[in-house]
């Protein structure tokens, strides 16, 4: 998922602070006013953008809850052809070369940095140490003013903790070093690494870098400020350009530092002035939950385009409108992005799809031709309908770049007789014209559910029931398990008679999960709203249990969704081979203010 957005708020909002702070505060001479502002304001400018909120602009009218009809995400049933839903694209993608090129520079400054670190550290253990105030100093053989590094001090050779000049330089580290200021070098080092392509970074580095060297002249220099100055002049050498530390002495600063050291004390009201600091955190607050909402809006777009299309494209294919309807439905949040992808499955190594822009044709026909063909061609077994065995047998094939039906598979079993005889049919299947996509042939999965039913002293295959629901038809095409171990409980998704609820399925659940939810008033008055996915298992008793949230909305809404899930009227159990056995759904509950 892209977070372009996010960054480019989060480099807009630094160009923010530091203009505020230039035009604003940088000639008050309230320097930890400053430095709260410059450090604070870029911590919240870096962050802002990514908290998962939104600002709700416009009117409310009353809540609307809607509980999309569909029972899990995941299978999807044409009448009697089961496909995966979505719009299917190639999955090649091309080297982000951008990205590579990003993470390489953020790497490599990250291993600089840490390498200042290591240095930092090697010369502090190696230096003959003193201790003085509870700071550590570390006199270094190199020609470069004193600085500092939380509480250690490097300090040039010879040290001579006698001299009055040494005493003052000592003076100056050490409130560097009582206020904590190497923090602020690290918060912003991260950032520097994070957008070293924003020059903004820099000079916000640079302002709190001068902000820090104020507040220490401030203190330091007392009323002997001609003095000090002399000091900080003498001291004009070289430093070591090492991110982290703070020196005595940066000629850059020199002539700011000493300007801001004769300046005249501020008024009293001066502190009044940091008030415009508000207006200009509000107005970054105001941008980012914007900006959150219309991203959000912007993903719903998305959403119901892509939805266009794949009703677009399984019309072509030869899909009902119900059972376009029902895979629309099944289309949300990332289910689109996952829909949008080829199944994790490959066919001469090559990518295996499930619907493509042009479907495979059996003999110029669409799949009910094919399943009217196999309907003719599959035979009950004698041995089977003297043994009285029935059932649905779940298969898989594949119809490859040249037509041809390959790897048959049954993905659940009945019978050993009853599969025999559906894998010899499948082997037998005439040549189809294959599926396109961006105008190549391509490989297409399809899963099918052959019933075998026996009617007193009559059979019949492939019986449909009047109104098949999604659930008995489905089946995964990527080597679906029969069943699942949930706590403790073996638990099937699909079986041969899906449990009923008040004389229907789901979807008679999914209404009186309607009528039952009420939308929180907390939550109305946050305006929080989205999808909350649940799950569940329906007893072999009939007893709905193990009622969890499977996607997490917020509390208030989860809490509904448990309450009533969890008060659910008992089931008619689901039926594999006869024997009650426990039934898993997942249903997806949404809560829209409109």
């Amino acid at each position: 998922m892209s977070h372009l957005n996010e960054i480019l708020l989060t480099n807009i909002f630094l160009i923010l602070i530091w203009l505020a702070y230039e035009f604003l505060f940088s000639r008050q001479r309230l320097f930890q006013a400053n430095r709260i502002f410059l450090v604070s304001g870029s911590a919240i400018a870096v962050i802002l953008p990514w908290l998962p909120w939104q600002i709700q602009l416009g009117s409310f009218s009353a809540p609307v809850i809607t509980i999309p009809m569909a029972m899990d995400p995941l299978p999807l049933a044409d009448p009697g052809i089961v496909a995966q839903s979505g719009m299917i694209t190639a999955s090649t993608q091309s080297v982000n070369w951008l990205s590579i090129l990003y993470w390489s520079i953020a790497g490599f400054l990250a291993l600089v940095s840490i390498a200042q670190l290591v240095r930092l550290r090697i010369w502090a253990r190696r230096g003959k140490a003193l201790y003085q105030n509870g700071l550590k100093i570390v006199p270094l053989n190199k020609p470069w003013s004193a600085f500092s590094f939380f509480r250690t001090i490097y300090f040039p050779a010879p040290f001579d903790p006698h001299s009055a000049e040494t005493l003052l330089i000592l003076k100056h580290e050490e409130v560097h070093c009582r206020q904590l200021h190497s923090l602020d070098n690290i918060l912003m080092l991260i950032i520097r690494i994070l957008f070293f392509y924003n020059p903004v970074v820099y000079l916000l580095t640079s302002r709190i870098r001068l902000v820090h060297e104020y507040i220490a002249d401030e203190e330091t220099a007392g009323t002997d400020k001609a003095e000090y100055s002399h000091t900080l002049i003498r001291h004009q050498f070289l430093v070591p350009g090492l991110l982290l530390m703070h020196s005595f002495n940066k000629k850059s600063l020199l002539k700011r530092r000493l300007s801001m050291l004769f300046k005249n004390k501020q008024t009293r009201n001066a502190g009044w002035n940091y008030l415009l600091a508000l207006p200009v955190i509000s107005l970054m607050i105001l941008i980012s939950g914007w900006s959150a909402t219309a991203q959000d809006q912007a993903k719903k777009s998305k959403e119901e385009i892509a939805k266009m299309a794949v009703e677009k494209e399984l019309t072509k294919a030869g899909f009902s409108k119900a059972d376009i309807d029902e895979i629309k439905i099944r289309i949300d949040g990332k289910m689109v992005e996952k829909a949008l992808m080829p199944i994790d499955l490959k066919y001469n190594g090559e990518d295996v799809f499930t619907v493509v822009k042009d479907m495979p044709k059996f003999q110029n026909g669409t799949i009910e031709d094919y399943r009217n063909w196999i309907q003719k061609n599959v035979e009950y077994p004698a041995d089977a309908k003297t043994k009285k065995i029935q059932g649905t047998v779940y298969i898989t094939f594949i119809v490859d770049t040249k037509g041809q039906v390959v790897q048959p598979e049954i993905i659940r079993s009945v019978d050993p007789i009853l599969d025999q005889e559906v894998m010899r049919a499948l082997k037998t299947s005439p040549a189809w014209t294959p599926g396109m996509q961006k105008g190549k042939p391509v490989n297409v999965a399809f899963a099918m559910p052959i019933k075998f039913i026996l009617h007193g002293n009559t059979t019949q295959k492939l019986k449909e029931p009047e109104e098949e629901n999604p659930e008995e038809a489905a089946a995964m095409i990527n080597n679906y398990n029969d069943s699942q171990i949930q706590k403790g409980k073996q638990a099937f998704q699909i079986v041969e008679e899906m449990p009923v609820f008040q004389g229907g399925g789901i979807k008679e659940f999914a209404k009186w999960a309607q009528a039952s939810v009420k939308y929180p008033s907390i939550a109305m008055e946050n305006g929080i709203h989205g999808t909350v996915y649940v799950s569940f298992l329906v007893t072999k008793e009939g007893k709905v249990e193990d009622v969890e949230i499977a996607r997490k909305i917020d509390p208030s809404l989860d809490a509904e969704v448990l309450k009533v899930i969890r008060s659910s009227p008992d089931w008619t159990p689901g039926l594999q081979r006869g024997n009650p056995v426990n039934v898993a759904f997942n249903i997806p509950i949404k809560f829209k203010m409109q």
